[in-house]
Formats: structure tokens, C-alpha cells, sequence
């Protein structure tokens, strides 16, 4: 599982993400969780007014090459 957060995002909070990051440690399930710096929810929506260039160029690749990773056919 692949996870983007906004660092300013309150919903989910940071304090979701680490109880999110426990569980999903305690269950054994395989994460990657990114956060990025000043990014609000939805910093890749570049018609609104919270879009990030930094986050979301980054943000991007990281999930393609999860993409080629984890979806080969």
C-alpha cells in the first residue's frame, strides 16, 4: 500500500497517519507512507487553491514506480 499525506492536512491528521502506520504495522501489511512539507489534502488537484507543485511533482513518480512495481501483469 502506497500513502501520500500533506504535512498541514487535518484530515487525516499526522496523529491519524502514526495510528494508522501502528495498525497497519500490527497487522503485517507492507506500507510506504510519504509526507510532504507545507502540502494540504488534495495538493495534487492543480485547479484548487491547495495544490503544491513540490508535493505533487514529487509525489507522482513515487507512485508510478509503485505502479510498475507492484502491478506487473
Amino acid at each position: 500500500m502506497l500513502f501520500h499525506f500533506g504535512e498541514v492536512d487535518e484530515n487525516p491528521s499526522q496523529e491519524d497517519m502514526r495510528n494508522f502506520d501502528e495498525e497497519l504495522n500490527r497487522l503485517g501489511k507492507a506500507h510506504q507512507f510519504y509526507v510532504y512539507r507545507n502540502a494540504d489534502h488534495a495538493f495534487m488537484d492543480f485547479t484548487g487553491p491547495r495544490y503544491q507543485k513540490e508535493a505533487a511533482d514529487r509525489s507522482w513518480p513515487r507512485t508510478l514506480e509503485f505502479f510498475t512495481e507492484h502491478l506487473k501483469a
